[in-house]
């Protein structure tokens, strides 16, 4: 399984992860950035150039903000949710680089 690696200690902002994650992603620029389009898209697997089977590994979950760890646990949250319905994409956050959250 391929692991996209985005570093949450950069990202100050629901805005700033939306954009880290979307470009780990290959999603196109106009692709929205909310959890329903991120359904869909990482759902669907045919907007994104990351093809499924992957694992999101977000690190640095302590030194986020309350904002942006808040919609990092509405985006596991999300993937959970996918995960159930049969895709194969798993979220892994960690609280500094090899912690598990």
């Amino acid at each position: 399984m391929r692991v996209i690696k985005l570093e949450g200690a950069a990202g100050s902002t629901r805005i700033d992860f939306y954009r880290d994650l979307l470009l780990a992603l290959g999603a196109p620029a106009d692709h929205a950035r909310n959890m329903d389009a991120l359904i869909d898209s990482i759902g669907g697997n045919d907007i994104n150039q990351a093809r499924l089977s992957y694992v999101i590994e977000v690190s640095g979950i302590s030194q986020m903000n309350t904002e942006a760890r808040q919609v990092v646990e509405e985006f596991r949250t999300m993937v959970h949710a996918l995960q159930s319905k049969g895709a194969a994409v798993r979220a892994n956050l960690l609280t500094a680089h090899s912690t598990a959250f």
